[in-house]
């Protein structure tokens, strides 16, 4: 782990942003002369991966395959080098967050996407996704495929860009990043049918992915789900792909048309190309769109993450206020120097002039007052010039406050301001001496020290002894019902420990009950108050223990609680339906 401050190559590590199995993400500054600075992000891979060279081979030409991508939908590569044992991969900094944030902001929030933004969010994917399978090398076409079109590899920036990143698992054809056939690399729930069966990919497969997304965007729930991943590769080939506009009736029969065809499983029914279904999806957001602002996805990514979007500017903000504020101070940031400290050539102390009435200053204090102001204060002394310029007195060592030398026959002091000749001003009159103040005021606190004393002291007891007199106990308070105690019990013998208890049985198992939850189209769970689960979609079973549970189920469209007793070794039903009519 790399902490901030730290230097990888010509990049200093801000702050570590993710990490995962195989690398860890941090966002850095490339800085460079006259205060250039310009923030990147490092992918570096693991330690104990660098010495894997199968995985390397694969890091090393992703590296190579990105830095050719150069398009404005896709994250660009700037530099691949080695730091230490490892190595990384310097890219592009989207200031913003990843559609599954987005996706699952919206589900917390209750809030369903707006169709035209969807739309317009496929269309940017689909338009970079074009430029990568497009590419072309000396004219040979490299045969590009992503093959992990998911939600997490596409960024959204609060300025409205969209970018397609991570071409880690890409493939392109005659290249060493092909993959044998039968192996399965990315997410299952994105994977077209061709790619989950293993078979040989093309640009249609990234098609596949890339309409699994806009189906899951128009209506808020996960296409293709299972208990397991086997589950979910045979959903994948196998189950039914309901139209989004069945479970959302905004999604236009356009749009309901244009989704359906990327999920053909048929190759020849499907899209062929990345272009076909951009020229689709923007005629769609041109026909459909009736203001600027209902395809700005920047507009709609600031709303829903407005807290982060102010906290992130309030930061910068309080940033670049330290950052002026330091590089104004010549004694911390090595800014301009003072107008009154001069350096001497020949010497390692500066020179510093005392202006009358200003106390000097050691070394770590901050100045009362602006090098402009005191500028314009010597330069309305300058008038008052009566003899012959001298050259300032040096001053002290930086580690005491530099001393003024005062002679006894000349009442002026010396002033010398860079650029400017030196000033001779009148001196402050000196002060008188606080010697003579202070033994007064000694003298009299003794004084009156002693007669308090005197005061307050008690007389001297006589050489006689005093008359006897009687005395009287004080009686001590009296404890209510206290017996009191005989001195030969004072020491109670100790008393024997009781012999520890004996475990408790254990209780017998209890047998546990079955939910049986059937939500259309999905819904997340709270479970009696408490989040349970995100996302359940379709028919699930639950195994609880027995007992009276609160069940509230919530979709963008509709938000239901229900009740419901769990018998032992007993099935119990809940069905949900966000589309039914209350």
């Amino acid at each position: 782990m790399l902490l901030p401050g730290t230097k990888v190559g010509r990049y200093l590590v801000k702050k570590k942003l993710a990490e995962g199995g195989m690398a860890e993400i941090y966002l850095c500054a490339a800085v460079g002369p006259e205060g250039f600075e310009k923030e990147v992000v490092l992918k570096v891979v693991r330690s104990f991966l660098a010495r894997d060279e199968t995985f390397m081979t694969m890091f090393v030409a992703e590296a190579r395959l990105a830095s050719r991508l150069n398009h404005a939908n896709v994250v660009q590569i700037f530099d691949f080098a080695k730091h230490d044992d490892s190595y990384f991969i310097a890219m592009e900094y989207v200031r913003g967050v990843s559609l599954w944030d987005l996706r699952r902001r919206c589900r917390e929030l209750g809030a369903a996407m707006p169709v035209i933004v969807a739309a317009e969010i496929a269309l940017q994917v689909a338009r970079g996704l074009q430029y990568a399978h497009a590419l072309t090398d000396r004219g040979r076409p490299l045969g590009v495929v992503h093959r992990d079109v998911t939600p997490h590899n596409v960024l959204l920036s609060f300025d409205g860009a969209v970018k397609l990143t991570d071409f880690g698992i890409a493939k392109a054809s005659g290249n060493q990043i092909s993959t044998a056939s039968g192996m399965l690399k990315g997410k299952f729930a994105y994977m077209s049918p061709e790619q989950a069966r293993g078979e040989k990919l093309d640009a249609r497969s990234d098609l596949f992915a890339l309409g699994i997304i806009l189906w899951e965007l128009l209506t808020g729930g996960r296409l293709f789900e299972g208990d397991s991943d086997v589950a979910v590769l045979r959903a994948v080939q196998t189950s039914y792909i309901s139209p989004p506009q069945r479970l959302n009736p905004d999604v236009p029969a356009v749009l309901d048309w244009v989704v359906m065809k990327a999920l053909e499983r048929d190759l020849a029914k499907r899209f062929q190309t990345a272009a076909e279904l951009e020229r689709v999806l923007a005629s769609f957001v041109l026909h459909h769109t009736q203001a600027v602002e209902d395809a700005n996805v920047g507009l709609f990514v600031s709303k829903m993450f407005k807290g982060e979007l102010d906290a992130l500017k309030t930061s910068e903000g309080a940033q670049r206020e330290a950052t002026e504020s330091t590089a104004k101070d010549p004694l911390t940031h090595g800014g301009a120097p003072d107008a009154t400290a001069i350096v001497d050539r020949d010497h390692s102390s500066p020179r510093t002039a005392v202006m009358p009435g200003i106390r000097p200053r050691g070394p770590l204090e901050d100045p009362d007052d602006g090098s402009q102001k005191r500028t314009e204060q010597l330069a309305e002394l300058a008038p008052q010039q009566t003899q012959t310029p001298r050259l300032a007195t040096p001053a002290a060592p930086l580690d005491r406050a530099p001393e003024v030398e005062r002679p006894d026959a000349d009442t002026t002091r010396s002033v010398r301001v860079r650029g400017a000749p030196t000033v001779s001003t009148p001196a402050a009159p000196p002060r008188p001496s606080a010697l003579p103040f202070a033994a007064v005021a000694f003298a009299a606190l003794g004084f009156v020290a002693s007669l308090l004393y005197l005061f307050s002291a008690r007389p001297l007891p006589s050489s006689e002894p005093p008359a006897p007199g009687p005395v009287i106990a004080q009686p001590a308070a009296p404890v209510a019902d206290a017996p009191v105690a005989d001195a030969s019990a004072a020491v109670e013998p100790p008393v024997a420990e009781a012999a520890p208890p004996e475990p408790p049985a254990p209780a017998p198992p209890v047998e546990a009950g079955t939910l049986e939850l059937d939500a259309r189209p999905f819904a997340a769970v709270k479970l009696n108050g408490r989040p349970w689960q995100d996302e359940v979609l379709g028919l699930k079973r639950f195994s609880l223990k027995p007992g009276r549970y609160t069940l509230e189920l919530k979709h963008p469209r509709r938000t239901v609680t229900k009740t419901v007793t769990l018998s032992p070794n007993h099935v119990t039903r809940l069905k949900f339906d966000a589309l039914e009519k209350p």
